[in-house]
C-alpha cells in the first residue's frame, strides 16, 4: 500500500466524524443531555487523531501521483492548500473537545463557553473539510472539476466502459469482428 493508497483510503474518516459530532452534538443540545454531548466531543477527538495520518499521507501521495495522466499541478496545489487549513481547524477542534471532555469530567458539564467555541470551530472544521473534500476529488474526478465537458455520447452507445462486450462488460459477451 502506497501513500496515495493509505490517502484515499482513510480521508472519508475525518469528514464523517465531524458531521456525525456536530449532529450528535445538536442531539445533545436539544435533549439538554451532556452525556449526549460527551460523544460528540469524541468524535471530534477521534477526528483530529485520523486527521494526522489522512494530512500527512496526502502529503507524501503528491509525489506518488507526480506525472500520473489527467493530474494537473494547479489542483493538487489547491487541495494541499485546503487541506493544511483543515488539518490546522480539526486539530483545533480536537484539542478543545479533549479539554471539554476533561471539563466534563471534573465539573460534570461544560461551561457556555467552551460549549459555544466547540460549536463554532466545529462548523469551521466542517467547512474547511469540506472545502478540503471537495479540491481533493478534483485531484482525480475529472468530473469535479469546472472545465468538464458532459461526452455528447453514452458510454453504451459508443461501444465503451459498460457496453455490451465492451471494456467494463463482466458479462462475458463475446465480441467478433
Amino acid at each position: 500500500m502506497n501513500a496515495a493508497h493509505l490517502h484515499i483510503t482513510i480521508n472519508h474518516f475525518p469528514v464523517i466524524c465531524v458531521l456525525l459530532g456536530i449532529l450528535v452534538l445538536c442531539i445533545g443540545h436539544w435533549r439538554r443531555s451532556s452525556e449526549i454531548t460527551m460523544v460528540a466531543l469524541v468524535l471530534f477527538v477521534l477526528a483530529a487523531v485520523v486527521t494526522v495520518p489522512t494530512y500527512y499521507s496526502g502529503r507524501n501521495s503528491s509525489r506518488v501521483i507526480r506525472g500520473v495522466e489527467g493530474v494537473v499541478r494547479d489542483i493538487t496545489r489547491a487541495h494541499s492548500g485546503a487541506a493544511t487549513w483543515a488539518y490546522y481547524v480539526t486539530l483545533v477542534l480536537g484539542l478543545l473537545a479533549a479539554w471539554g471532555l476533561k471539563q466534563w469530567r471534573s465539573a460534570g458539564d461544560l461551561t457556555s463557553r467552551v460549549r459555544g467555541l466547540v460549536w463554532i470551530v466545529a462548523i469551521l472544521a466542517a467547512t474547511t473539510l469540506a472545502r478540503a473534500s471537495l479540491t481533493g476529488g478534483k485531484v482525480r474526478h475529472t468530473e469535479a472539476r469546472p472545465d468538464y465537458v458532459v461526452p455528447t455520447e453514452a458510454p453504451e452507445e459508443a461501444g465503451g466502459p459498460g457496453a455490451p462486450g465492451g471494456a467494463g462488460d463482466a458479462g462475458g459477451t463475446p465480441v467478433t469482428p
